[in-house]
């Protein structure tokens, strides 16, 4: 739809602007706007502290990789929702690898969303389940003792409860795979995410410019 780095903006064509406030169409392509730029906005954000070694991005990170967790959930739900819509499009036969990576995802029981995304979604950020604590309290080692907060101020914002954390942390990363450690299994997680991302976002930008490909005009901004 945009190609190179000028500053340009795609508007509805004048003699559209009437048929297009009607389309189902257009409201399917804002909805979908809506959950890619969520998903990228937050992925901004993560890529924002993903390399610092602060304590307080530490914390961010984690956060922010639960938040992406659940918006890809959740998001690959409204994805499919539309599917019968999708199949009518050029882009569905162009896609096909990637059309049946997210359907997959949302039908086979093993998937990485119906595991792990469901298990970020439904346990840790949006429910917060009451059993994730004291069920993972159980299998943690605490061999220099159990700190529950660490701070780099007096102030309440430099404050973490790292407890809190280092649950979500071991709780996220309990497979029972005796061959990986938490840092493999988070990375595997993480890098999952990111992929699935891309994919679903790549999908649904070629969506968009479909069903809107004779409604816009790109001018200069």
């Amino acid at each position: 739809m945009l190609n190179g780095n000028m500053k340009v903006r795609a508007v509805i064509k004048p003699n559209k602007e009437k048929e297009v406030l009607k389309s189902e169409d257009f409201i399917l392509a804002i909805q979908l706007s809506r959950v890619v730029n969520g998903l990228r906005s937050n992925f901004r954000t993560y890529l924002g502290v993903k390399n610092s070694a602060k304590m307080i991005a530490v914390k961010d990170r984690l956060d922010l990789l639960l938040i992406h967790g659940s918006m890809l959930y959740e998001a690959i739900n409204v994805f499919i929702s539309h599917g019968k819509r999708f199949k009518d499009l050029k882009v569905f036969e162009e896609n096909r690898e990637g059309f049946k990576q997210i359907q997959k995802q949302f039908g086979d029981k093993n998937s990485f969303k119906n595991t792990v995304l469901e298990r970020i979604r439904n346990k840790l950020f949006f429910h917060f389940n009451q059993k994730v604590v004291p069920d993972t309290l159980s299998k943690m080692p605490f061999p220099d003792g159990i700190t529950f907060l660490r701070a780099i101020s007096r102030s309440n914002k430099d404050i973490i409860y790292t407890l809190a954390d280092d649950i979500v942390l071991t709780f996220l990363t309990d497979f029972d795979d005796a061959k990986k450690e938490g840092i493999e299994i988070y990375k595997s997680i993480e890098g999952q995410i990111i992929e699935l991302s891309k994919t679903l976002g790549d999908l649904i930008d070629k969506i968009i410019a479909e069903l809107l490909e004779d409604k816009l005009e790109v001018i200069k901004d």
